[in-house]
C-alpha cells in the first residue's frame, strides 16, 4: 500500500517498513521489540534506529 520513488535512502524505507507493521499489528506492544534489516537495527521500545555504530533517536510519529 505504498510506494517510494528513486533514489531512495535505506532509512526512508525501514521507517516505511516499520509503519506498515505497525499498522498490521495495530496498537504498539509494551514489550520491546527489536527489528534488524542488514546492518541497521529498530528498538520499538526506545525508538532508536541504530546504523552500524550511529544511533537515531526516532519521534513518535518516525517511529
Amino acid at each position: 500500500d505504498d510506494y517510494i520513488t528513486k533514489p531512495f535512502s535505506m532509512e526512508e524505507l525501514v521507517l516505511r517498513i516499520e509503519a506498515i507493521i505497525r499498522r498490521v499489528k495495530g496498537k504498539k506492544s509494551k514489550e520491546q521489540q527489536i527489528y534488524k534489516f542488514g546492518e541497521m537495527t529498530f528498538d520499538t521500545q526506545k525508538q532508536i534506529l541504530y546504523i552500524g555504530d550511529e544511533q537515531t533517536k526516532l519521534t513518535t510519529k518516525e517511529s
